[in-house]
């Protein structure tokens, strides 16, 4: 096969991969994320604390934490950054991800019941997904070439910008409460920058944003992959 054909076959695969990560995970809290698989965000265990049998939880927050991931990545000899793409990187990791978390870290992880040790699977795969899916859209916003299907790339950026936007609500209003005087000029700072950042989005791409979440397959990826 020419190199031309296995670099194509390559880009329908991540792009076909990065359509299905984007409607599991995206810029949104490991919560809402969870949430939508009907997953709860943690899961009874135990450990032992000076020969004591305790209760414990594990918790999904701490699976996506950046601290356990760069913790995982840094055993493993590799960085953060460089891990973006969901077919090469994503099942390697997700089960690495998981066997690091069950024979190298704390206790409770290794003492989950069988059904615990699932869920734990399924959330690690999320985790890993979501990690990626931001180093990608992180490479893109830098002008990296990193996305297969531009349109996950807009839509991820549109998102951010949306969960920026929300946080820097939540900030200004703090400020605009302890000093009313600042409303003014705060808000029209405010909507100047995220203007700004949703212009930049081009307007056919924001249309096209609409429709993604709808697109399961496209019309190229209902042919068998040879």
């Amino acid at each position: 096969m020419s190199l031309y054909s296995e670099s194509w076959k390559y880009i329908r695969l991540e792009a076909r991969a990065e359509r299905r990560a984007v409607l599991e995970t995206d810029e949104t809290s490991y919560i809402e994320i969870l949430r939508a698989s009907g997953q709860p965000t943690e899961w009874p265990s135990w450990e032992t604390d000076k020969g004591r049998k305790i209760e414990a939880s594990v918790r999904a927050q701490d699976i996506f934490n950046q601290k356990t991931w760069e913790k995982f990545l840094s055993s493993k000899g590799k960085q953060d950054s460089a891990l973006t793409s969901l077919t090469d990187d994503c099942e390697a990791f997700i089960e690495a991800y998981d066997a690091f978390l069950e024979e190298k870290h704390t206790e409770r992880y290794r003492m989950l019941d069988p059904e615990g040790k699932l869920w734990r699977r399924l959330v690690v795969a999320k985790a890993v997904t979501w990690h990626i899916l931001r180093n990608k859209l992180n490479g893109y916003l830098k002008k990296e070439d990193t996305f297969a299907d531009e349109r996950v790339a807009y839509y991820l950026k549109m998102t951010r910008a949306i969960k920026t936007l929300l946080n820097e609500c939540a900030r200004m209003n703090h400020h605009i409460v302890k000093d009313p005087e600042l409303s003014k000029s705060e808000l029209a700072k405010f909507f100047a920058l995220f203007y700004e950042q949703f212009q930049s989005i081009p307007f056919q791409q924001r249309d096209e944003l609409m429709r993604l979440m709808g697109i399961d397959e496209e019309e190229g990826d209902k042919e068998q992959i040879a």
